[in-house]
């Protein structure tokens, strides 16, 4: 079977529904692939990610077929610039650094030949049929949308990384909105250590006492840092959904790693 048949084939999985099971089981036969297999999904985009920017389906192919992953992956465009491998579950240990390392590659070579075409990548460990592909996609998306605003400076994310966040339904506008707020305040010290008191004060249930006997520092110094943080950041910590995303997103940031 050729590359094009099982491109058509993923194409048709993940626009099918619960009713079109017998369908794709079908198309599965016809096509000769295995809905047993399990697989290890990645996403792949470019990273600006921009509709306009040119077709590079082409570069991408040749630098997948000149790569180490093609003795592991499969490979279907889903879009001019978006693509998924299937990396099948064999016997050996898919561990996260020999993926990485694999993508690494990839990419690598896509830049070689297409400079401005940075490649991203959102992935799972879990393993699945093809039965499941939807929901696997489903889980690379999240990992690379959540993943690109947490954690900026790698190119490549884990659904597994995204820990709690994973289980939220936060609107990605909403989520941007808030990852931005915190990254200005990043850029000065003295901001990082107001985000590490509000860590602690939500922490400790929004007591300004248990803050400060955890911190080491006066109470009332506690109260002003937290009233700073108010005016900078203007969240209503009455709500209880708002609370908790500032709370599961302070996590994520690596505060301790800061200054």
């Amino acid at each position: 079977m050729g590359n094009i048949g099982f491109e058509n084939f993923v194409l048709y999985a993940l626009s099918a529904t619960k009713d079109d099971t017998q369908k794709m089981m079908f198309q599965a036969n016809v096509q000769g692939i295995s809905m047993s297999t399990k697989y290890r999904y990645v996403l792949f985009r470019r990273a600006d990610n921009q509709e306009e920017l040119p077709n590079r389906r082409k570069e991408i192919l040749e630098a997948y077929r000149k790569s180490s992953l093609i003795k592991y992956a499969r490979i279907a465009m889903i879009g001019e610039n978006v693509g998924i491998l299937f990396l099948e579950d064999r016997e050996e240990d898919w561990e996260k650094g020999h993926i990485l390392a694999l993508l690494e590659e990839f990419r690598r070579r896509v830049l070689k030949s297409c400079p401005e075409t940075a490649l991203e990548f959102g992935y799972s460990l879990d393993a699945a049929s093809l039965g499941r592909i939807r929901q696997s996609i489903e889980k690379c998306q999240k990992a690379l949308n959540m993943g690109k605003m947490i954690y900026p400076s790698l190119f490549a994310w884990e659904y597994s990384q995204l820990g709690a966040l994973a289980w939220l339904d936060i609107p990605e506008e909403e989520l941007t909105h808030m990852l931005s707020a915190y990254s200005v305040l990043l850029k000065d010290e003295k901001n990082i250590e107001l985000l590490k008191t509000l860590k602690v004060y939500l922490e400790n249930n929004m007591n300004y006492s248990a803050t400060a006997e955890k911190l080491y520092v006066h109470i009332n110094t506690i109260r002003k840092r937290i009233d700073k943080v108010n005016e900078l950041l203007q969240i209503d910590w009455s709500d209880n959904i708002a609370r908790m995303n500032a709370e599961l997103l302070l996590r994520f940031l690596n505060l301790e790693e800061k200054i």
